[in-house]
């Protein structure tokens, strides 16, 4: 539930990430010159304004639509074997089917609760 909470907590901040860096990117694209209102000074973009906003544009769509993903596997995320007990990161066995035994993979998290009788080897 948590991890849950969390996920869609960070998808939401990519949203507004991604929203905020296209209108930057905009921004860049549509000015010649951007002038700072703290220090009172403008400079001008004339030779770079298009392709710069273009290149930010184009991160905050990448960041758009990876706050829509669907299903993503945490790579990170690592399996246990239980026949061997052998531990794999998912990078390593994407298919979830160990190397070894040929056996079904299952999530380490939570094994041994629900295998307490390999708890104690």
């Amino acid at each position: 539930m948590i991890d849950s909470m969390k996920k869609k907590q960070v998808d939401t901040l990519i949203l507004f990430a991604g929203i905020a860096t296209m209108a930057f990117g905009y921004f860049v694209y549509s000015s010649t010159t951007f002038c700072h209102y703290f220090g009172s000074y403008c400079t001008e973009m004339e030779p770079f304004h298009v392709e710069a906003g273009i290149g930010i544009a184009i991160i905050g769509v990448f960041m758009f639509i990876m706050a829509f993903r669907k299903d993503q596997r945490d790579y990170a995320e690592v399996f246990i074997c239980p026949k061997c007990e052998t531990a794999l990161p998912f990078a390593e066995v994407p298919n979830e089917i160990c190397p070894k035994c040929q056996t079904e993979l299952e999530p380490l998290e939570g094994f041994y609760e629900r295998h307490p009788e390999l708890k104690d080897k």
